[in-house]
């Protein structure tokens, strides 16, 4: 089974695992940047003053970078 199941083209998954702040406290975050544009959203991480913006802004940059390094790789391909 693929993990892209279920996902539309153009986006792209990413887990920060072993946490230790409760998925409530990241989720008001999240709420906040969901559906917004990646440049947009790390703004928006950066002036937040929650707990959970930090892990957020973390897990937003390494999705970038992850989504960033399989666009190249697939156009090496």
């Amino acid at each position: 089974m693929s993990k892209a199941r279920g996902r539309k083209e153009g986006e792209h998954l990413a887990i920060h695992r072993h946490v230790r702040i409760s998925p409530r406290k990241c989720r008001l975050v999240i709420d906040i940047i969901r559906g917004r544009k990646l440049d947009d959203a790390i703004n928006l991480v950066k002036a937040d003053p929650h707990r959970g913006a930090y892990f957020v802004g973390k897990l937003l940059r390494s999705a970038a970078a992850g989504a960033m390094e399989k666009q190249w790789s697939g156009a090496l391909m």
